[in-house]
């Protein structure tokens, strides 16, 4: 291999060894903000409290 191919191969370790970018944040939050928004909207059309959708309930319906 030459020097170029050792040092493109340096990179991209380098670049997944950091992990996912700020962009992929954005998605992320922005994805698990809509799937909150749309658990709240339906316990509000159920007759619960909308907040009840992110908190986590201690008692069991079973």
């Amino acid at each position: 291999m030459d020097q170029q191919q050792l040092e493109m191969m340096q990179q991209m370790q380098d670049q997944q060894a950091a992990g996912p970018g700020p962009l992929f944040w954005i998605f992320y939050l922005a994805f698990i903000g809509f799937i909150i928004a749309g658990m709240w909207k339906t316990f509000a059309k159920a007759g619960e409290p909308g907040w009840a959708a992110i908190v986590p309930s201690t008692t069991s319906t079973c």
